[in-house]
Formats: structure tokens, sequence, C-alpha cells
């Protein structure tokens, strides 16, 4: 009945080992999730067969997947199993076989199927938060000294990249970081004081400060740090210590 065995990462949490197997059900061709579905978005205009192409957009991942139970259902294994996946945030998941691609899902629907001997096993549904799947989380710690400093960071994935920062200032003066791949552009916060902690996070579009009833909104040049595919040039300037951290995206 089952031919492909697979070990389910979900929350930091294995499925063998909380007595599951992530199964493939009956027997033949498997099939996977290869790429977002996505859906053209056009425009129809009267006495015009060919519609105007507007964009495309696409669709979170979704899983369905079928989890065996190792040992026979119980109650309290099902109320363990619902502590498990019953999440109201996504939940970093991804299999323990192929751990270069990552997930981050909820569970939003569930089904028991099992015999009179309590033997079987429960499907799941699972939507991702995006159309993409990520890498393990890679991390640096940069330190800039008063005259700044070369630094490549390279795009292994299929999409831009946006790091994640943390920058501690040393003395008061500003940051600035220029991608001289992706023609020069420039992101630059003015008005950090001395030991000042600012996190910038270039994906969501969003930077905080350590110091109260501060937020640099005045102080910012509107530009965020994206790298494309390859190698990424950087030039780092402003004396401080940096926390670098960034996944690859893959379609």
């Amino acid at each position: 009945m089952f031919n492909k065995y697979l070990n389910l990462v979900f929350d930091g949490k294995e499925s063998r080992k909380s007595g599951f197997m992530c199964v493939q059900l009956n027997e033949g061709l498997m099939s996977d999730t290869f790429i977002a579905n996505k859906t053209i978005n056009e425009t129809s205009a009267e006495k015009r067969d060919v519609p105007y192409f507007r964009s495309v957009s696409s669709s979170p991942l979704e899983f369905d997947l079928n989890l065996l139970w190792i040992n026979k259902i119980t109650e309290k294994g099902e109320q363990l199993l619902r502590q498990w996946l019953n999440k109201k945030t996504y939940s970093e998941f991804y299999f323990k076989e192929y751990p270069i691609r990552r997930y981050f899902g909820i569970m939003t629907t569930a089904s028991q199927n099992y015999s009179g001997a309590n033997e079987g096993y429960t499907s799941i549904h699972i939507r991702c938060n995006s159309p993409y799947a990520y890498s393990p989380a890679f991390h640096d710690y940069i330190n800039v000294p008063d005259e700044g400093r070369n630094y490549e960071l390279w795009n292994r994935g299929d999409q831009l990249m946006f790091p994640f920062i943390e920058f501690t200032k040393i003395g008061d003066g500003s940051l600035a970081i220029v991608n001289k791949t992706n023609g020069n552009d420039t992101l630059a916060i003015d008005n950090l004081k001395d030991g000042e902690v600012v996190t910038i996070d270039n994906d969501n579009e969003m930077i905080e400060s350590n110091r109260d009833n501060v937020y640099h909104a005045n102080d910012f040049n509107d530009v965020w740090l994206k790298c494309p595919l390859g190698r990424n040039r950087l030039f780092i300037n402003g004396k401080g210590k940096m926390k670098m951290y960034w996944r690859y995206v893959y379609d």
C-alpha cells in the first residue's frame, strides 16, 4: 500500500520520533509539487480576440501528506498529534531526506483513516505562505573598520534574495551598503549613535532601533538591499559590527 517513506520535520519535531512516517499511498509513479501554480491576469476588450496581458501571479504552495501511525492509534497519540501540527502561525517544515528545501506552512485540514484494529494513517493538508521553497538559514559576522570593507555574498537560489541585517554602531555616524553588482544600489542610514543596534529587514522593508522612540524614517534613503542571482560584491561603510542572515529562495 505504501511505497515511499519520508521523515517530516515540522516546527522542529521529527515525525518518526513522534510515532509517524510520512508515506506515499499506493504503488506506481510518485507525484510531487514541482512548481507553484500560476494565474495569468489578462483584460479582455470588445472586438479583440486576443486579451491584453497584464501579469502573472503565483499561488502559495500546498501539500497533501499522509502520516502513517507506527504504533496503534490512541487518544493520547491523537492529542499529541494535534499539539504538534495544529498551529495558528506559519511553521517551518521540511523532509529530512531533502533538508535543503524548507517551507513555511499551516495545517488547514486533517482526517483519520484507520481500521478496526486502530491501525492507520492521518491525512493532512498544509498551505504555505508563499510560492517558494527556502534554503536553511545562513549567517555571517562582519566587522566593519573605519575605512569600510568589501564583502561578497552569493545568491545560489532562483529568486532575488533580501538579507536580514543586525548592525551595532561603533561611534556616532552612518551606515551605507553599496551593492556594486546591482548598479551600485546603496542602502544608507544616517544619525546612528554609538552603541545603537538597528535591525534591517530588507524583505519586509522594516527598520527598528534599540533606542526608544527612534525610527530613522527621515534618516533612511528608502533603498533596500536586494541581491540578484550569483555573486554580489558589497561595500559596507560605517564602523561597527554586523550580523547578516539570509536564505536562498527556490522556485
